[in-house]
């Protein structure tokens, strides 16, 4: 009895000192690699075979999905560090310089050029037959997609840093000035602002009605997007510059103090 005993402890303590088994190895190389003319800050934009994106050399770069290859380049007057908006064969992006642009996708020949008072840095957001997109001189722009013709332009009180979202018959927008706003999408109406304790510079998110925004106030917010009534709002260690994601009722956003947060959109309650 006593031997069998032994056997089994001197079976379990070699189990324990066997050689774990090496992690498994995953080799990975690019298929290709495209070099702009200066730092890449900007989030790309895919359409068939072909991937947009801007580069603070100044352009919006056309670059072929399969090899790499440059299709064609727009230079502008100042860096590219917004998303490009796509719809049918146009794309519109903005520039430092204070323009917004729209381009054929194909060529990358210019159509139309709108000229604001500051520095563009929000991404454009495409609404069928209306491009919103805000700038740094406080105005929140929409413009007629075909001619680049103003439809309605509505002044905040601070500077316009991230893009808008679309949500019905609702534009949300956050300013610098502390405020997200809810517009009227056709008319540029305001419905409701709803005021933070700090800068809003990040897109805000819509989902089942809910409002979702961060500020640098360090508070995550969700108000009812229809009438502006706070849900729930929740403190973080640092402000937020990071733009929520919502995925299966849950939020996801980053902060300044370098941690990913997520909540549950029905209560705010951290789940990690």
């Amino acid at each position: 009895m006593k031997s069998w005993i032994w056997t089994c402890l001197l079976a379990l303590v070699l189990a324990g000192c066997a050689t774990p088994p090496a992690p498994a190895t995953v080799s990975a190389s690019f298929d290709w690699a495209y070099r702009a003319g200066d730092y890449i800050r900007a989030v790309p934009a895919v359409q068939g075979q072909v991937v947009y994106i801007g580069a603070d050399d100044n352009a919006l770069h056309a670059v072929d999905v399969d090899t790499g290859e440059a299709l064609w380049t727009y230079e502008t007057a100042d860096n590219v560090t917004s998303s490009p908006a796509l719809s049918g064969d146009s794309i519109y992006f903005s520039s430092w310089d204070g323009v917004i642009y729209q381009l054929d996708t194909v060529q990358g020949e210019e159509g139309w050029r709108y000229q604001t008072d500051g520095w563009v840095t929000a991404s454009p957001l495409s609404g069928g037959d209306v491009i919103y997109v805000g700038s740094h001189d406080g105005s929140f722009y929409a413009l007629r997609a075909g001619n680049g013709d103003l439809v309605w332009r509505y002044e905040t009180s601070g500077g316009i840093e991230a893009g808008a979202t679309l949500a019905g018959d609702l534009v949300f927008v956050g300013s610098r000035d502390n405020y997200l706003y809810a517009l009227d999408a056709a008319s540029g109406a305001l419905r409701w602002h709803y005021r933070t304790g700090g800068d809003i510079v990040s897109t805000p998110a819509v989902a089942d009605g809910t409002v979702y925004v961060g500020s640098l106030d360090r508070k995550m917010y969700a108000l009812d997007a229809a009438t502006a009534q706070v849900k729930w709002t929740v403190e973080v260690g640092s402000g937020i510059e990071s733009s929520p994601a919502v995925s299966d009722g849950v939020v996801y956003f980053g902060a300044n103090d370098g941690r990913l947060y997520a909540l549950r959109g029905a209560d705010g309650r951290r789940l990690w």
